[in-house]
């Protein structure tokens, strides 16, 4: 189980995004999702952090997609955004 809060979301053009409650996790340089078991994890300070497990067809629309929409809401209330690439294990 994940100490991460974070929401798994696909747009209506298939592309996807993961919601951090910790915008510190939107700086993250890669996301790695293991297509068998479902676990998405993000390479954050060179350590792998398990952000949560998902559903089969979110796993697909991860393999679809080159890279994720990572955001957070900071302090201030202001979003911070930024993509990273997406590495599909298994």
């Amino acid at each position: 189980m994940s100490d991460i809060s974070s929401q798994f979301l696909i747009n209506r053009l298939g592309e996807v995004a993961i919601v951090f409650d910790d915008p510190a996790f939107v700086r993250a340089e890669t996301v790695l999702v293991d297509r068998q078991g479902g676990h998405i994890h993000a390479l954050l300070h060179e350590k792998y952090h398990h952000v949560g497990s998902v559903s089969g067809e979110m796993v697909e629309a991860f393999s679809k997609n080159p890279q994720v929409l990572l955001a957070g809401v900071r302090v201030d209330g202001t979003v911070l955004d930024l993509h990273a690439a997406i590495v599909v294990i298994n």
